[in-house]
């Protein structure tokens, strides 16, 4: 076994041991953060603790929202695109728009809304 392998497997008990107590959220966010090229310290754990305490957002986290099938939007087409567009270019046929559920839930539901199970 040569010395870079032992070292790396090393790296991965440590993880392992390090974010054993993590949610998954937490352990998410420390996998993403070292892809990002950042070392593993004493404050990326308390990061981590803070995203599953809830005091802090993971980054690009994505929370599932789920819309109720009745659910009805009203968006008009001035604010589609000043807000939404994504590719606006003059004598372009296709205008592409970027949106979020989340978003249409919080300010465009007309009749409807979120899942409540």
């Amino acid at each position: 076994m040569k010395k870079l392998e032992l070292k790396e497997i090393i790296k991965e008990a440590v993880f392992d041991a390090m974010t054993e107590e993590l949610c998954k959220k937490g352990k998410a966010y420390i996998a993403k953060r070292k892809r990002a090229g950042e070392k593993s310290s004493a404050y990326l754990s308390g990061r981590a603790v803070k995203v599953c305490k809830g005091q802090m957002q993971g980054e690009n986290t994505i929370d599932e929202i789920e819309a109720a099938d009745n659910t009805e939007f009203k968006i008009k087409l001035k604010h589609l695109l000043q807000k939404h567009a994504t590719n606006l270019e003059k004598g372009s046929d296709d205008t592409e728009f970027e949106l979020t559920l989340k978003h249409l839930l919080d300010k465009h539901v007309d009749k409807g809304g979120e899942k409540n199970d």
